[in-house]
């Protein structure tokens, strides 16, 4: 028997379809909506996004469908970048750094966006190592900004300790009523 058919369970920031549990996490698709409205609302014509492959499966596209659906399909959307791990490269390897930042740099000359939405703040670094200064030459906000970088630059505040709070209820009342299980 699996475990969670015999406790209740609740996953917190992504939607498993195996198992089906009950889940709490932020809305994806809406921060990448919002994130475009913004930029575009600031003036902002080519905004990009950029975001691991990885993390595009996980989350099911929601990011990418919330970025298509603000600019509505339309020639200003330029093509995503999702960047690649190299096959067999670990995640945090200084390999891997520099060929996400090749892949970023050669989107950044074929697309040349004057705007980018991303979940990595890395990529401002590397913004201005290439000499784009934040916001001047680029516009840059994070879907998931870090309370490190509130007040500095843009970005999404996904909530993080409400949506944990709002876990806790639904596991609390889930043991309350005496569920467990897949719902």
């Amino acid at each position: 028997r699996e475990i969670w058919t015999n406790f209740p369970s609740v996953v917190i920031g992504v939607h498993l379809r195996e198992p089906p549990l009950n889940f709490v996490l932020n809305d994806h698709y809406d921060s990448a909506v919002h994130a475009c409205r913004k930029l575009a609302e600031a003036g902002y014509r080519r905004i990009g996004i950029v975001l691991d492959r990885w993390l595009d499966n996980v989350l099911e596209g929601r990011y990418i469908s919330g970025y298509f659906a603000a600019l509505g399909h339309s020639a200003s959307a330029l093509p995503p970048l999702f960047l690649e791990q190299p096959e067999g490269a670990g995640r945090a390897s200084e390999g891997t750094r520099l060929s996400l930042r090749e892949q970023f740099e050669k989107w950044l000359r074929a697309h040349r966006p004057d705007a980018c939405i991303c979940v990595n703040s890395y990529l401002l670094e590397w913004l201005r190592d290439f000499g784009m200064s934040v916001p001047e030459k680029m516009g840059f906000a994070l879907l998931d900004l870090p309370g490190e970088f509130k007040g500095e630059i843009a970005g999404m505040d996904p909530r993080s300790l409400e949506t944990g709070m709002k876990t806790v209820d639904v596991l609390i009342a889930q043991i309350h009523r005496g569920e467990y299980g897949i719902p």
